[in-house]
Formats: C-alpha cells, structure tokens, sequence
C-alpha cells in the first residue's frame, strides 16, 4: 500500500500493551495484513465467548497464552501450534491461501517469532515478532512506520 491515508489505525505492540503512532495529527495506517495478525495474535481471551457455540467465533489468542509460559522445548512447540491456530481463521475466510509461523528461541532471554502469510493473488506478507522479556517489537519487510 502506497496511500498513507487508507487503511486501519496502525497498532504498534509496546511493553505496555499495544499503541498507535501519528505523524502530523494523522494516525500511521496499515492496509495490510500486520494488524489482523497482531490483533489475532495478541488479544486475550473474551469472556463473551461463553455466548458462541462455535469455537470459530471465540476471541482470544492461545499464542499469547502458550508465550507467557516458561522458555523450553516444549513450550516453544507449543507456541508454533497456537500461533498455526490463531491466524486459521485467515485460510479459512480467504484472506491468505496459508499461514506459516516459526517459533525459535536463539537465546535464553529471547523468543523471535516469523509470521508468514500468503494473501491469494498478493505478495507474501512476513512479520517477525521478537520478545525481549515480557516485551514483544513487531517488525515487518514493509512496516507502516516506513509510509509516515
């Protein structure tokens, strides 16, 4: 996306939770793909999801959850398997013809997590998302930040 005046409010992840930036009075936008990842990602669970039968209509990310575990093998398995389940939704609306997130953990205070997703008829959309900490920086091959 080109137009710095289409698409969604940026969200921009901070240790305090999520943010938005502005440049000018106007918000930073992003008309791709990073907020739904960021929001599918990192949103907690609702309580109203007592009121869905369908698990499809629940919101809330098990990717969090599964990171704010202890870093071990096992958790970091955990966490490329909630990851997986936390973008499904996007194949199965056709907003991407498959997801792939590859968790790894390349020090013992750091978790970086590759969040790709292939839009049908698009370029590939990467993210890399890197706790340091209780803190997660969102990245992007093409952030909106750039476009400000």
């Amino acid at each position: 996306m080109s137009d710095l005046f289409s698409g969604d409010p940026k969200i921009f992840l901070t240790e305090q939770g999520a943010d938005l930036s502005f440049s000018g009075g106007q918000p930073v936008l992003d008309g791709g793909l990073e907020n739904a990842a960021t929001i599918s990602l990192f949103s907690d669970e609702w309580f109203g999801n007592v009121l869905f039968d369908d698990k499809n209509q629940h919101v809330g990310s098990l990717f969090e959850t599964a990171c704010s575990k202890a870093i071990t093998r096992s958790s970091i398995i955990d966490m490329n398997s909630a990851g997986k389940t936390d973008l499904s939704w996007m194949i199965n609306t056709g907003v991407a013809s498959k997801t792939d997130v590859t968790v790894s953990n390349p020090a013992s205070y750091r978790v970086n997590a590759i969040v790709k997703i292939y839009p049908p008829g698009s370029d590939l959309a990467e993210i890399i998302i890197t706790r340091h900490g209780a803190n997660w920086i969102n990245q992007s091959n093409d952030p909106a930040y750039k476009r400000a």
